[in-house]
């Protein structure tokens, strides 16, 4: 068993993607720049940024598919979010990311930490992730029309 960065022993969890899952990514910059995702067990995936990002409240930006929450997890389990470890107050040259990931009732998976810069591969990835499924929203929107 390893200790996590608030020191209670960690079960490694298996790679296997349970029935449901929440996750959370906020990042900031060091030039205040803020974004936050929070993806709900019902698949709902939440954006924010700016101010709103810094609160925590995300709006609705769209539910995902099977395969979008798959390629998640896999994107998870590619970089081994589910098993990381962070530090409590990460020193950041760049950015700062906090992570949570909720097992749907699995409690060994449930995992929150938070690192800076490349401290923990994969969550600038999975923020890449994430920006991209709400471009491809914002792609497939329709433009407003003229008032």
């Amino acid at each position: 068993m390893a200790l996590s960065s608030s020191g209670c022993r960690v079960t490694p969890v298996s790679d296997t993607m349970p029935e449901q899952f929440t996750l959370s990514l906020v990042t900031s910059t060091t030039t205040q720049q803020f974004t936050y995702f929070h993806l709900d067990a019902d698949d709902t995936l939440h954006f924010a940024g700016g101010r709103d990002a810094f609160m925590r409240n995300g709006k609705p930006l769209l539910k995902i598919t099977a395969a979008q929450r798959q390629a998640l997890w896999d994107l998870i389990i590619k970089h081994n979010l589910h098993n990381a470890d962070g530090e409590f107050f990460p020193s950041a040259e760049r950015v700062k990311y906090e992570f949570t990931l909720g097992g749907g009732g699995v409690l060994s998976l449930d995992r929150k930490y938070s690192a800076a810069d490349e401290d923990v591969p994969g969550l600038a990835d999975l923020q890449q992730h994430l920006m991209a499924l709400r471009s491809s929203v914002k792609l497939d929107s329709p433009l407003p029309g003229p008032d």
